[in-house]
């Protein structure tokens, strides 16, 4: 069974790395925290991630004018 003192840490800290002001520091600390050897996996990660969400953002819009032809026909 989770810990609910993590699950409220967890939830908190991204609650944190949500806000605007707080997600430099949060960044940045576990950059500072990461093993350098992990650098390459985490940029390549995250540019994997971004460029699904590009294609996911795409397929939606796509979907909506489909939808949107669709209904005024």
């Amino acid at each position: 069974m989770p810990d609910p003192t993590q699950q409220t840490a967890r939830r908190r800290l991204m609650e944190l790395a949500q806000d605007p002001a707080y997600r430099p520091f949060i960044l940045g600390y576990l950059i500072e925290a990461l093993d350098e050897r992990y650098w390459p996996l985490l940029v390549q990660v995250a540019l994997e991630h971004v460029e699904q969400l590009a294609e996911l953002q795409e397929a939606s819009r796509a979907r909506v004018g489909e939808l949107t032809t669709e209904r005024f026909m």
